[in-house]
């Protein structure tokens, strides 16, 4: 008898493990967010040597200078001087930039919320003059809606 048990027991146990599946792993994405103070926001913009450019927006073009912008992180300086070999000579950070429009010699760039200008006539020197705060809407960046959480 106790043979037969055994021999029930090994079967129902092979019966058990046979039925069970194998365990799916799915991989998600999602946006996380990055916080960042208003006064870290607002401190954060100005002149640093030249980058790469990776995400081109928008192109401005004032006297012999390309601005053109690098997606939300701010914008980079070309001397086009010499159409034929355009230097890149400097980026300014400029957190949320999307835009940007140049008067005289003030450049107008919109950092998420604020309006910030910034005196571009002696461009190895750059300085922001003034920063309009909280004009633009707060909104969020855009995402990837069909990931899925």
């Amino acid at each position: 008898m106790s043979k037969i048990k055994s021999l029930i027991l090994i079967s129902l146990f092979f019966v058990i493990v046979s039925s069970c599946e194998d365990k799916v792993f799915e991989t998600f994405e999602a946006n996380v967010p990055i916080y960042m103070s208003f006064d870290e926001l607002r401190s954060s913009v100005k002149s640093e040597s030249s980058i790469s450019i990776v995400h081109p927006g928008k192109i401005y073009f004032k006297d012999d200078y390309l601005f053109i912008n690098e997606h939300l992180k701010g914008i980079h300086i070309i001397d086009n001087s010499d159409p034929v070999s355009p230097q890149n000579i400097g980026y300014i950070a400029i957190p949320g930039n999307v835009d940007m429009a140049i008067k005289n010699n003030i450049l107008y760039a919109d950092s998420y919320i604020d309006l910030v200008a910034i005196d571009i006539s002696d461009i190895n020197n750059i300085s922001v003059v003034d920063r309009e705060k909280e004009i633009f809407p707060y909104t969020l960046p855009a995402y990837d809606q069909t990931l899925r959480v």
